[in-house]
């Protein structure tokens, strides 16, 4: 399970996934710069940058806790790509 802060929801590992293609589809040169993982007692803890361009050329940088805004830019140009 995947869990967001920003809708304090957890995701399962297949609709994260769907997500993440979208995601490929809307954004170029996506790459992770990892800047900490840990072990916990119930799982992993990740933080990393993700850093890609939009359609638009505008340079987003998204990190393990998104910013609201942000993420609705990014679906609204994975929706335009998909028609």
């Amino acid at each position: 399970m995947i869990w967001h802060n920003d809708d304090l929801l957890e995701q399962s590992v297949d609709d994260n996934l769907k997500v993440l293609q979208g995601l490929h589809r809307a954004v170029s040169g996506l790459r992770y710069d990892i800047t900490r993982r840990a072990v916990t007692a119930d799982g992993v803890l990740q933080q990393h940058v993700l850093r890609g361009q939009l359609p638009n050329g505008r340079i987003t940088r998204i990190e393990e806790y998104l910013d609201s805004a942000r993420r609705s830019e990014i679906r609204k140009a994975r929706e335009a790509l998909s028609g």
